[in-house]
């Protein structure tokens, strides 16, 4: 206790800022996920990236907009379209009148974008400035028992306009056998008229994710916008550690409605120590319709495997399309493996009917992962009430573990009442049935938000039920009232007496990192995050937490702290 009396007074000594609501709200729009916890850390560190840097719209090239990851490929043709006959776009407002896109899209869009310089779609005229950032951050963890764990990182990025764009970081996590850093990535990118140039740690997205996309996730299909994916191509990684990041050589060129796209990476060798992999080539070619995109996909490599010392041949090829057509949009990709010599697809549609009502459904067969099944979503948005809704039914082919076929049928509903300006509840309820496992397991969320001006409180309730039944809850209080400062304040506690039905709560954090611990046993947590912004240069960041197990009778566990400090300089 005096340990977090200590680090609680450190805290109130310092004004930090802290990941937004509002932020996190915004990137569960555009990823269409009922919450953070269901996104992963590539994901949320990208989008947290175009938060702070947002898309300029008027002088990214058509390569810059793709590499966002923001667009359909139809609502580039269309964008770019539409700046060829009428010039720059100006607003939201008219972004919403272009073909392909709604006043429900542009709301998830608006966070992301601005429209600032005057150039065309694909002119690359952007002014030459320099802008760049360097974070600087360390964290101390400290047991009951007197022992601890540390760790530290550093990152640098900078970019020149629109053209050039470079970033370096390295890092040590918790568990590092050695004091020195042992993550690290790095990669600079070189955006031209025609297309781009990447050398280091990049990403690769293409199609549906059934050829070539890392990180790619099937498990968060919770709204008609999680259900088609938005295929970014080439670009520069964003991530502070490269954990899945491709690294080698990418570069794609765009001539008239056809892009081109190749790579030679080595894309397990930091995922998978016991693993190297030859450089894999790649290539993708694609072709920009009136409606809509067609294209295709070709991988090939040899893994060799040391520890038992063969290799493993390594050749796909996929053919993926989408359209739109009043409205509504069609997907689908098919995948061919040379090896094993299967087939795999998946395909669906997603479509508004009318402002309030959106709906998306779709199937998929991946026999290369035991896995088929079929979704369905829909979103009804009118006033003040917000009602999410979506089924997902699995087919697992895997007798590994468990006898015969493994079928799992996960329904989500969410509901938002916004009782007023400032005051809304949310709940949010999923369920889980299984023939393997634990057969049923349930999800019970409510959510009592204010947010007024420079004031915000949140309480939560979280139920779940499965081998038994976990508990916990929350009352969070956040204070916005000092010009660049902010301070969130959180009281928590859990009763979960078995593992599998843990409970995962997101917590606030220093940009670029992704917490969300999973609460198991019985407890009490206190958290406090703060920070504070220094004119343009510089921000401070700092969060504090202490989790104790008081009422945990017969299986003793030692409570931890931790500390976290992070600085940003901007020039």
């Amino acid at each position: 206790m005096k340990r977090l009396m200590l680090l609680i007074g450190f805290c109130i000594c310092s004004l930090l800022r802290a990941q937004s609501e509002e932020e996190a709200a915004a990137i569960l729009g555009l990823l269409g996920i009922m919450s953070v916890e269901d996104a992963s850390e590539d994901q949320i560190q990208h989008f947290m990236h175009l938060l702070r840097h947002p898309v300029d719209i008027n002088s990214e090239g058509r390569s810059g907009l793709e590499s966002s990851g923001l667009f359909t490929p139809y609502q580039l043709v269309s964008l770019s379209d539409y700046m060829s006959r009428h010039g720059k776009v100006f607003s939201f407002g008219e972004l919403a009148s272009v073909d392909g896109f709604t006043w429900r899209h542009v709301e998830f869009l608006r966070p992301f974008l601005t429209f600032g310089y005057d150039a065309g779609m694909g002119a690359g005229a952007s002014p030459m400035y320099f802008k760049g950032e360097a974070d600087l951050k360390s964290a101390l963890k400290i047991r009951e028992e007197d022992s601890y764990e540390w760790n530290y990182g550093v990152r640098m990025r900078c970019s020149v306009g629109a053209v050039i764009e470079a970033a370096l970081s390295a890092f040590r996590p918790y568990d590092s056998p050695s004091e020195s850093p042992s993550l690290y990535s790095a990669g600079a990118s070189w955006t031209h008229k025609y297309g781009k140039v990447v050398l280091g740690d990049f990403n690769a997205r293409f199609g549906q994710g059934l050829c070539l996309w890392n990180t790619v996730m099937f498990s968060s299909l919770a709204s008609p916008s999680s259900f088609m994916k938005k295929p970014a191509g080439i670009s520069l990684s964003h991530s502070h550690t490269g954990t899945y990041a491709m690294t080698g050589l990418a570069a794609d060129l765009t001539f008239g409605k056809w892009k081109f796209s190749a790579m030679a990476a080595l894309p397990e060798i930091k995922r998978r120590p016991g693993v190297f992999s030859v450089i894999q080539p790649a290539v993708n070619v694609a072709r920009y319709l009136r409606f809509g995109h067609v294209s295709m996909t070709h991988t090939m490599g040899i893994s060799e495997i040391f520890s038992r010392d063969y290799r493993i041949p390594d050749m796909k090829t996929s053919a993926d399309a989408s359209f739109c057509f009043r409205g509504v949009n069609l997907f689908s990709e098919v995948l061919y493996d040379w090896v094993d010599a299967s087939v795999s697809f998946v395909a669906g549609t997603e479509a508004s009917v009318g402002e309030a009502l959106a709906v998306a459904s779709l199937v998929r067969y991946l026999p290369l992962s035991h896995e088929h099944g079929a979704a369905f979503s829909g979103e009804f948005r009118k006033g003040r009430h917000e009602t999410l809704f979506s089924i997902d039914l699995k087919h697992d082919t895997r007798g590994e573990r468990y006898e015969g076929y493994r079928i799992q049928v996960k329904p989500q509903c969410k509901w938002t009442w916004r009782m007023t300006d400032f005051l809304c509840m949310v709940l949010r309820m999923t369920g889980r049935l299984r023939t393997w496992s634990v057969p049923v397991k349930a999800d019970l969320r409510a959510d009592v938000r204010y947010d007024s001006g420079p004031w915000m409180a949140c309480l939560r309730l979280n139920v779940s039920r499965g081998n038994g039944t976990g508990l916990l809850g929350y009352a969070e209080a956040g204070c916005k009232a000092l010009k660049n400062m902010k301070l969130y304040v959180r009281q928590g506690f859990f009763r979960i007496d078995d593992w599998e039905d843990r409970i995962y709560a997101y917590e606030r954090d220093a940009p670029g990192s992704f917490n969300v611990p999973a609460f198991y046993g019985r407890g009490l947590w206190t958290s406090l995050y703060a920070a504070a912004g220094f004119a343009e240069w510089g921000s401070l960041y700092l969060r504090a937490s202490y989790v104790g197990y008081p009422f945990m009778r017969e299986k003793k566990k030692s409570g931890k702290a931790e500390l976290k400090l992070q600085f940003a300089l901007h020039f």
